[in-house]
């Protein structure tokens, strides 16, 4: 199973009266949500089930898209500001580099210089 695999969630249901509620929890809190039943229509215990549990699964499913948006969009800031350290970091490499070419060439000439 991966780390931050889905995991699947536990479902508490309640009758009151004709409607059906369903409780479930998303990082360890509830999330209700409740199935009514409309005046013209019969009640059928069953599909309330049915109903309030696909709205608790649609609720977790947003609540799990935001945080996922969240931090996706935390981690690619943070994935910007390493890029722009790396470029800068890559410039000063570069430079202490040629610097290095410099100094050792200026070295070798002015020994070069004495021995001749």
């Amino acid at each position: 199973m991966k780390k931050n695999a889905k995991r699947e969630p536990n479902y508490k249901f309640y009758e009151n009266g004709k409607n059906v509620v369903c409780i479930s929890y998303y990082a360890k809190r509830p999330v209700r949500q409740e199935a009514r039943l409309d005046e013209r229509d019969e009640f059928d215990p069953e599909l309330g089930r049915e109903i309030a549990r696909a709205k608790v699964d649609l609720r977790i499913a947003e609540k799990r898209l935001k945080n996922a948006t969240f931090l996706r969009d935390a981690t690619l800031d943070i994935f910007d500001q390493i890029q722009e350290q790396l470029i800068k970091y890559n410039d000063y490499y570069d430079d202490a580099t040629a610097e290095l070419q410099e100094a050792t060439e200026r070295l070798e000439r002015l020994i070069n210089k004495k021995i001749d």
